[in-house]
């Protein structure tokens, strides 16, 4: 039973058969997202061991895991989730285009405030603080919110 159930949720090996559906579309989006899904948990995880300044570089890592993981899932509700089309043409274009706009009108100009103030008010530390995990890490929840609400408006 635990066999089908995994060989039924994705293909993790059979890549012969993989080819074949997709070729033939029996990949439902569902099925897509899960491995979007799966990709993004790992990718998320998999950077934490290399941040070995302090612990709120470990903090903020899992912090940013946490915050992608239920963006990505919040992004595939906004498409309708399982009843929604083309999840993962939506996901990287319209996310491309939201990225870039949310870096330069955003993240830029935020980083730069935060840290001039930093400087002035002398917060600012060579290594990771609190605040600088939960600056970075904070920027995250409304990118996601504005990817989900242009995601929502072509679902």
């Amino acid at each position: 039973m635990y066999y089908y159930i995994i060989t039924n949720i994705m293909y993790f090996w059979n890549i012969k058969k993989l080819k074949q559906d997709l070729v033939d579309q029996r990949l439902s989006e569902n099925d897509i997202f899960k491995y979007l899904f799966a990709s993004t948990i790992i990718n998320s995880l998999v950077i934490i061991p290399f941040f070995d300044n302090n612990i709120w570089d470990v903090y903020s890592g899992i912090l940013a895991a946490i915050i992608t993981i239920i963006g990505t899932h919040y992004v595939y509700i906004c498409n309708k989730g399982q009843n929604g089309r083309n999840f993962l043409f939506k996901y990287f274009t319209i996310g491309w285009v939201v990225s870039i706009r949310w870096t330069i009108l955003m993240v830029i100009p935020l980083m730069v405030i935060y840290f001039v103030i930093g400087d002035i008010l002398g917060f600012i530390s060579e290594s990771t603080t609190i605040l600088d995990a939960l600056f970075l890490n904070l920027l995250l929840i409304p990118y996601y919110w504005i990817f989900g609400k242009h995601i929502k408006d072509i679902a």
